[in-house]
């Protein structure tokens, strides 16, 4: 981890924390937006950037900014989503640590909103927001459009909140522990590092919120149904090597939410069946989750790490 700017003299209220790899276009994009935000009197905020290791013209973009934001660049030279994420909360200062990605333009309440639920509700530790498309051409996949409050008590409910709309305080940190660097984007698994820290933090008995109030649009760019498809086996991979992780540890609470994946595909399994056609979408689906629990077995096994490193 490098610090390629000066890091804040003192801790401040609120760290906004993105992580950024070759996505120099859309950044620049972000970067415009979170000019707009609006920060209440006397909050205190900084903005975490960490470049992972991009190749484009990211750190230009960063070098050439005028300092219109409270803005500090991290390098994290190891590819790896989860490892960026972590090398951001090392260098963030902040009581509340906010997550949002390069792809993704933040409402100009964003900010305010987080910190008023978190100021409404001294237990909560972990918050999601609602997560709708910018571009209506795109296809409706990575959002969270309910517009209801909801309070997240069980594993069926922990992939309502994701990463690129994320919040907790420092102390949910040091409960749930860091998000692990065997799982997201640039790993086997591809996916589920954000999953995997709230259902962490609902074993700790953290209390964990979604409100809808807390807005980003996410601008992916996914149009066409080839690439939906792919992100949607790319989690189904994330989701078998989450579950085979769990069942290693021999935990008991992620039982329920595998059991409704069976429940679930066996009864499209007998649709097909009746149809008569073949089960196409039930063997690619057990056949993604496979992928995942092998990539999880052999990183399992290869890993020396502790227990406290390895986000367990």
């Amino acid at each position: 981890m490098d610090v390629v700017t000066a890091p804040a003299a003192t801790a401040v209220d609120v760290s906004v924390i993105v992580c950024t790899r070759n996505r120099s276009d859309a950044l620049a994009r972000l970067l415009e937006r979170l000019e707009q935000l609006v920060v209440p009197a006397g909050v205190r905020w900084e903005l975490i950037i960490v470049d992972n290791e991009s190749t484009d013209g990211t750190a230009a973009l960063l070098a050439s900014l005028p300092r219109r934001l409270p803005m500090r660049v991290v390098n994290e030279h190891t590819p790896g989503l989860s490892r960026a994420r972590n090398t951001g909360l090392a260098a963030a200062t902040g009581d509340l640590l906010l997550f949002t990605d390069d792809d993704c333009l933040p409402d100009p309440q964003w900010l305010a909103a987080i910190r008023d639920e978190f100021a409404r509700a001294p237990s909560l530790s972990v918050l999601g927001g609602r997560v709708e498309l910018f571009d209506e051409r795109d296809q409706p996949t990575t959002t969270r459009t309910s517009r209801e409050r909801d309070e997240i008590t069980s594993a069926f409910k922990v992939d309502s909140i994701i990463g690129c709309n994320m919040a907790f305080r420092r102390s949910a940190l040091a409960a749930a522990g860091p998000f692990d660097v065997a799982l997201g984007g640039g790993t086997g698994a591809g996916a589920g590092e954000d999953v995997d820290f709230v259902y962490r933090a609902l074993r700790a008995g953290l209390r964990i919120e979604y409100s809808p109030d807390a807005l980003v649009y996410h601008n992916h760019g996914r149009r066409t149904d080839a690439q939906a498809r792919a992100l949607k086996r790319a989690y189904t991979v994330a989701r078998g090597a989450l579950f085979c992780k769990y069942l290693m540890q021999r935990d008991r609470g992620i039982l329920p939410r595998i059991e409704q994946d069976v429940r679930w595909h066996a009864r499209a399994l007998m649709q097909d069946l009746r149809a008569p056609r073949f089960p196409s979408r039930v063997v690619r689906h057990y056949y993604d989750l496979a992928v995942g629990a092998a990539y999880w077995v052999r990183h399992r096994l290869t890993d020396r790490r502790p227990p406290g490193d390895r986000g367990e």
